[in-house]
């Protein structure tokens, strides 16, 4: 008896082959085809959690969005030519606002962040510990929310939370960090030195950065504590 091709389409089976051999035929001809099926779905999951992965990527940058939450741009530091920083006036979480101009004299971190960053959040504590280590000898940590009306009331109770004892401010409207980052990647950081000029920035967190950041607040409060 000849073996049906599992390829043919119905209408050129044989009409002289018994009805029983079609699905013995068939099963077997589509065996492999619901093998390649199984392997397509665990194929089809890949790509998923490869594109999810991409879009924390994207993460920590631009206007506040869904998006917005995991991974920034790459870490770097980079040294700025001594030029005055843009000047500014915010409100903290109690209504009070505070200008730069009123912490000349002081060595400035000036931290951008967010609620929805991960990467900010990962990065605060440490800025905590500066705070306590270094206040005393003129170290300013000011940092600065970016979160837009949406996911500003949570910026309170998180830094309540956590007992962060640094200057918080709010900057709902992106005035003050389109000024010091056009491209908004979050977290970013500005170095100001106690004559009120931009030294250096800093775009991204990945661990260990604190260690290197702390040297260069600690080669500022050097120069303040010389002049």
């Amino acid at each position: 008896m000849p073996l049906l091709d599992p390829m043919l389409p119905p209408q050129t089976i044989p009409p002289h082959l018994p009805h029983r051999s079609l699905p013995l035929r068939l099963d077997r001809g589509f065996r492999p085809l619901l093998s390649q099926t199984g392997r397509g779905v665990r194929h089809t999951a890949k790509l998923a959690l490869v594109f999810l992965g991409l879009m924390g990527w994207i993460g920590c940058t631009g206007t506040q969005t869904k998006t917005d939450a995991n991974t920034p741009a790459a870490s770097k530091f980079v040294a700025q030519e001594a030029a005055p920083a843009p000047r500014f006036q915010l409100r903290d979480l109690r209504g009070e606002t505070h200008s730069l101009d009123a912490l000349r004299g002081k060595v400035v971190l000036l931290n951008f962040w967010a609620t929805w960053c991960a990467p900010c959040l990962k990065e605060l504590p440490h800025f905590q510990k500066m705070h306590e280590q270094y206040k005393a000898q003129g170290l300013e940590i000011v940092t600065v929310s970016v979160d837009e009306a949406q996911t500003v009331a949570q910026v309170g109770p998180l830094i309540n939370r956590y007992g962060y004892s640094f200057r918080v401010l709010l900057d709902t409207e992106g005035r003050v960090v389109t000024q010091y980052n056009p491209n908004r990647h979050n977290p970013f950081s500005a170095l100001i030195d106690h004559k009120g000029n931009l030294r250096m920035t800093h775009q991204g967190y990945t661990p260990g950065d604190e260690i290197e950041m702390e040297k260069k607040v600690k080669l500022l409060l050097q120069e303040a504590a010389a002049k």
